[in-house]
């Protein structure tokens, strides 16, 4: 088992953050673990983040500022700039749990990959109050799984799911993995401004051999009602069509073996394409060229249109009048039946 003095790279890309970036910091300066350094990449914030940040005086933080170039790009100029041998992110209106790091560090094992964590979704800061985690862990809380086992969790699991701030990764796979050198190469796509993290887990989880899960709530997790997944369309909810395209890639590669998980994310490819063009619809913008895209991308799934378990009548029925009608049409009916239902 690893050492306590095993260095942890923490990741914060901050992005007019100010409303939020105390409470983030401040968590993860009071760890219960001291061996670790705070990596926060400014990606060029127009508000006071800058200013609360530079109020700190404290070694183990290292700011940095950049253009705006998206979270990924932060993300990225933060690993190249890390020096743990493992590295974690957090989200600048999250709040990290006093023993997230000791603990995660804990099971990172000789022959562990990677460990993640349950999280707990709060809207407001005095919800936090009664959700503190002690360093207590039942034999029952933690297992090592596969990574197929992995993949269905990121996936499928939504007390886990596909983001990265509940989990440790190992530097040297991450630099293996993503980049020639550590100048070279990025871990999270910078076009991709949905599933980005998703698609990073997938193709890191595909090289792993070992998992270890902790059935514990060691992050706290701000849930933003106006965010991208508020209920309105945007365009960068475009770019998931990119992120899971690559992420079938990499499951296709040993199809075998992820016969089941590329059965279910074709399932979930259907749902979320109709999903976010009814935002469109309700939204009143609609893109002709995305709407063609998303068209095209079901087409390419829907041979389990069927029999999938996740797609209802409803959206059985949509699917089959966008497929088949012109888009005129189908804003007509989905608008109807919003009305009726």
């Amino acid at each position: 088992m690893f050492s306590k003095d095993n260095f942890v790279s923490v990741i914060l890309p901050a992005y007019n953050s100010g409303k939020y970036i105390k409470s983030c910091i401040d968590s993860i300066l009071n760890q219960s673990y001291e061996d670790f350094e705070l990596i926060i990449v400014d990606d060029g914030s127009t508000d006071d983040t800058q200013k609360i940040i530079n109020n700190y005086v404290d070694k183990k933080i290292k700011y940095i500022y950049q253009s705006n170039k998206g979270v990924s790009s932060a993300r990225n100029t933060g690993i190249k700039n890390a020096s743990g041998d493992l590295v974690t992110f957090v989200d600048a209106d999250d709040i990290m749990g006093k023993y997230q790091l000791e603990i995660m560090v804990k099971y990172f094992c000789d022959g562990v990959d990677m460990v993640m964590c349950r999280y707990h979704k709060f809207s407001k800061m005095e919800e936090l109050s009664d959700k503190s985690c002690d360093q207590r862990m039942e034999e029952a809380d933690v297992s090592n799984i596969s990574k197929i086992e992995a993949s269905k969790l990121i996936h499928f699991g939504s007390s886990y799911a596909g983001y990265v701030w509940n989990k440790m990764y190992r530097m040297n796979k991450i630099s293996e993995l993503f980049f020639d050198d550590k100048s070279n190469g990025m871990a999270f796509r910078e076009d991709i401004a949905m599933c980005e993290d998703l698609l990073f887990n997938s193709i890191y989880i595909d090289s792993c051999d070992n998992i270890c899960v902790l059935n514990k709530k060691l992050y706290h997790y701000y849930e933003n009602k106006d965010g991208i997944s508020s209920g309105k369309y945007s365009s960068k909810l475009h770019t998931q069509i990119t992120a899971y395209r690559n992420i079938f890639d990499v499951y296709q590669k040993n199809k075998s073996e992820y016969v089941e998980v590329i059965d279910l994310l074709k399932e979930n490819v259907l749902k979320f394409s109709i999903d976010h063009i009814n935002r469109m619809v309700v939204g009143g913008k609609i893109n002709s060229a995305e709407v063609k895209a998303y068209k095209e991308f079901i087409r390419e799934n829907m041979d389990l249109q069927s029999s999938n378990n996740i797609l209802n009548s409803k959206d059985k029925f949509l699917i089959g009048i966008l497929m088949n009608s012109p888009f005129a049409a189908y804003k007509f009916i989905y608008n109807i039946w919003t009305k009726i239902k």
